[in-house]
């Protein structure tokens, strides 16, 4: 199975936790203010966001953390970036830049946020693409 050992319960643990507490950090370019970024096992990467779901009574909306993807950090010939990345980059519709690859902190200044309708949008491109990929 792929995947397997990667760490994933762990990585959920502390995500379900503080997910500002985790060694998270935002992603490089157009995600930067949409998508952090956390580390696993086995060269494995985790995408995840911040929702606001919809409000309750009293007009205020929950924040939940939202897993995007999980995927391997793979790196092809002349460094090419990792591909659980390029995916995130790709269900979102925005070009992938791996830019300077400097680690700031998941929650530094604001947290990145995606609305509810973009992450429905975005598992959407997903399903397609994994459609078309097997």
């Amino acid at each position: 199975m792929q995947g397997k050992g990667a760490g994933l319960r762990e990585a959920v643990a502390k995500l379900e936790q503080d997910p500002c507490a985790t060694d998270a950090y935002k992603l490089v370019g157009p995600l930067r203010d949409r998508v952090c970024g956390l580390h696993m096992r086995r060269d494995y990467r985790l995408a995840f966001s911040f929702v606001t779901e919809a409000e309750d009574e009293q007009g205020k909306g929950r924040e939940v953390v939202a897993i995007v993807a999980i995927g391997a950090k793979t790196s092809g010939p002349g460094g090419r970036p990792p591909a659980a990345f390029e995916l995130v980059h790709e269900i979102f519709g925005e070009p992938f830049s791996s830019g300077t690859l400097k680690r700031e902190p998941c929650c530094a200044q604001d947290r990145p946020q995606i609305a509810e309708a973009e992450l429905e949008d975005a598992m959407a491109t997903l399903r397609r693409l994994s459609r078309r990929r097997r």
